[in-house]
């Protein structure tokens, strides 16, 4: 028996339409591709303190944006990696040819990860960056070293801050830049030692949140130094005992009198 005529043109108009329904319904199903993905702006970010923070206090990230398209106007956002954690954010206009660094402060889960940096504009995500950080607890005592040459000081604050039955303490070297402008991020901060580094390349923001870390109980270790009439001069003097003003030489006899005996190899 033959079919009805007429009826074989209709597969193919069925078949057009069902792969017409089928595109349609994977369009509205994947992610839309935002235009500005393709506009030409980089985003980079690091860390603060070099990536240690404490469970669930304020981190700092300093971002980096470059735009070589179209004029982006949007908000750069800050959220931790955990679901539900709170989402921070700053307005940021990119003209062409801008190049911008920002401070986002957020604040980590409990077990560190890391921070989600996204650029939205217009609704539409148009950069992201992801920012590992490592959390420490309390009970991890932690020292940041700003120092023109660290690596002839880390061994000896690292043994000296060795305690036995105690967690083996977090002893890191950073740049100035590395110092949150606001006081809720230095919560990671036990003990700060600097040596040698003028300290005039701290901001306000930085001199003002390192003297309030000092006042709430902050160890701030002034390791010596033939600079220090002229390094230290930016810090607000109410956080020393007294000021430096001149330099002197001191031979090992001269500091026995005040240490002890001399170390062993040290010579007179």
């Amino acid at each position: 028996m033959h079919p009805p005529r007429g009826s074989r043109p209709a597969l193919p108009r069925l078949a057009s339409r069902l792969a017409a329904a089928l595109a349609l319904a994977a369009a509205l199903l994947l992610p839309a591709a935002s235009p500005a993905m393709a506009a030409g702006v980089t985003i980079s970010a690091e860390p603060l303190l070099a990536g240690h923070v404490r469970p669930g206090a304020w981190a700092g990230v300093r971002v980096h944006l470059e735009n070589d398209g179209p004029l982006v106007d949007g908000e750069l956002r800050i959220s931790g990696s955990q679901q539900g954690r709170s989402t921070f954010g700053v307005a940021v206009q990119l003209a062409t040819g801008a190049s911008q660094d920002h401070i986002l402060y957020g604040q980590p889960g409990f077990f560190g990860g890391r921070f989600v940096i996204t650029l939205v504009s217009g609704g539409a995500t148009v950069a992201t960056q992801d920012v590992s950080v490592t959390a420490h607890d309390a009970y991890t005592p932690t020292t940041f070293i700003v120092a023109e040459r660290p690596e002839g000081i880390l061994a000896d604050i690292r043994r000296g801050a060795t305690v036995p039955q105690s967690n083996a303490p977090v002893v890191v070297s950073i740049g100035t830049d590395d110092l949150p402008e606001r006081i809720e991020a230095w919560a990671a901060v036990d003990r700060l030692v600097w040596q040698d580094v003028d300290s005039s390349r701290l901001s306000r923001d930085q001199l003002t949140a390192l003297r309030t870390w000092v006042s709430a109980g902050g160890r701030l270790t002034i390791v010596g130094g033939t600079t220090a009439t002229t390094t230290l001069g930016a810090f607000p003097a109410e956080i020393f005992p007294f000021t430096p003003d001149r330099t002197v030489d001191a031979s090992p006899t001269d500091l026995a009198s005040l240490l002890g005996t001399l170390p062993v190899g040290a010579s007179a």
